[in-house]
């Protein structure tokens, strides 16, 4: 994987590349959408289940990333 150096918002992007990467070799289809950043208390539809990811790295520190599933 090589997303080293880079900014947090490009990290998380390039992670999730790297993911969608992996899982497209097994046949699993996935959408990738910009990075959102969200604030406070919000709730977010349209989706049957959803995975917090915390992601620590040492350069940028912990990422949140929210893994949305749709069925």
């Amino acid at each position: 994987m090589k997303c080293l150096n880079l900014s947090q918002q490009n990290s998380a992007t390039c992670l999730l590349g790297n993911i969608a990467t992996s899982l497209e070799t097994e046949n699993t289809i996935m959408d990738i959408t910009p990075p959102t950043v969200i604030v406070g208390n919000t709730k977010m539809y349209g989706f049957n289940e959803a995975v917090n990811l915390p992601i620590s790295l040492e350069v940028v520190g912990t990422l949140h990333i929210i893994l949305m599933v749709e069925m």
